[in-house]
């Protein structure tokens, strides 16, 4: 008998190790908080750049009104949610509800990938000026004096001459 057909009688997967050895009560435990928590997936560096956020944010830069941000890790990601809190009567009875406001993730770990200008959430505030300086990076020489139409138009439609940024 080959080894592949011995080991689908034992019920394994060929080239499986047996399963790891059972956790201790305290480690699963521990290990269970941390996960009810959603601080078992969310490193360091992360937990620091999402509590800038939250401190940072007062209002929902979606719709503007108030309420409060959470976070919700999924697979190696986390997800910025914010949180409205509503009454709503149903039967006579009023009842707290929430809406929430998806605001996107904390990192664009995908777009990253694929695109060298470095995408950023509509939480980063100067990810405008940075997209359009590493897309500046990219560009030859006729693309750039094309541009440069571009941005004196744009400059005479705001209202300020060229002449009245260069003093």
């Amino acid at each position: 008998m080959t080894r592949r057909k011995a080991s689908r009688r034992r019920g394994r997967r060929p080239g499986r190790r047996a399963a790891r050895r059972p956790r201790k009560a305290e480690e699963r435990a521990e290990a269970e908080a941390k996960a009810d928590k959603g601080e078992a997936r969310i490193p360091e560096e992360a937990k620091a750049a999402l509590e800038e956020v939250r401190r940072r944010l007062d209002r929902c830069p979606r719709c503007g009104e108030t309420g409060w941000m959470e976070s919700k890790p999924l697979g190696n990601q986390i997800y910025l949610y914010y949180v409205h809190p509503i009454r709503v009567e149903e039967e006579g009875v009023i009842r707290r509800r929430v809406r929430k406001c998806y605001l996107g993730p904390l990192v664009y770990k995908a777009a990253q990938i694929a695109n060298p200008l470095g995408l950023s959430g509509f939480l980063d505030e100067g990810r405008f000026l940075r997209y359009a300086l590493a897309a500046i990076e990219k560009l030859d020489l006729r693309e750039l004096l094309e541009l440069r139409e571009k941005i004196d138009e744009r400059i005479r439609f705001l209202g300020g001459g060229a002449e009245a940024h260069a003093q």
